[in-house]
């Protein structure tokens, strides 16, 4: 039962962003293989971790500077930098991508093949407890990181702003630093700044989704103009 309070989350999150796919849908099995790539970013941040023995850190033992800066390098950035890196690869040799929101997509679902090993992990270790509060938190943090990898990779290749690919990865780091950073530092003002910082994750990922269907839906009428 714990397995299935892992899963639900991932599965209506990648059913939700499947539908919002308005101008062609993508083929089933490439979401489905773009979620086993985020398999892949998970064995990629062990191995980076280890390397730089991240394991032998005792973060409980850590001052609040130290706890940040273990948030934003240790988890922000390695976790981030290994979903980057994949999602690079996966969408060179995706043929299917030619909208904006193609890269928003296929980002999330690597996103979401990462947070399901993840969340499995921690909902088995943690309990049914553990499993909600990552339904409502984590889970969708795992995706909002992917939109902003996603929009920023789009527009560095759809959009030519070379400086975006620079964007696409340091956006996710920042969120994804800061939202650990309020966790692990544990405070009753940190805990505060975090529920304030996720509802605005919450209405920057809605900003960004209707910001990038705008554009393609622009796009699409420009060159509906042209070959008409």
């Amino acid at each position: 039962m714990l397995i299935v309070f892992a899963i639900l989350p991932i599965i209506l999150l990648a059913i939700l962003f499947y539908h919002l796919d308005e101008l062609e849908k993508e083929p089933k099995q490439e979401l489905v293989k773009a979620c086993l790539f985020g398999l892949i970013s998970i064995f990629l941040t062990v191995m980076i971790s280890y390397i730089v023995n991240l394991h032998q850190i005792e973060v409980s033992s850590l001052k609040p500077l130290g706890k940040i800066g273990y948030s934003f390098f240790a988890i922000g950035f390695i976790e981030e930098f290994s979903k980057w890196l994949v999602t690079i690869f996966f969408l060179k040799k995706n043929k299917q991508v030619d909208t904006l929101f193609d890269y928003i997509l296929y980002a999330i679902y690597i996103g979401l093949g990462f947070a399901l090993v993840e969340n499995v992990l921690y909902t088995i270790t943690g309990g049914i407890f553990v499993a909600l509060v990552r339904a409502f938190l984590t889970v969708p943090a795992h995706a909002f990181y992917a939109i902003t990898m996603g929009y920023y990779l789009g527009k560095a290749k759809v959009y030519k702003q070379k400086n975006a690919y620079l964007l696409s990865l340091f956006i996710p780091v920042l969120l994804h630093g800061t939202f650990d950073s309020f966790i692990l530092v544990g405070n009753y003002l940190s805990y505060l700044l975090f529920f304030l910082f996720v509802i605005g994750l919450y209405f920057f990922a809605i900003f960004l989704i209707k910001k990038t269907r705008n554009l393609d839906n622009q796009e699409a009428k420009n060159n509906s103009v042209k070959s008409g």
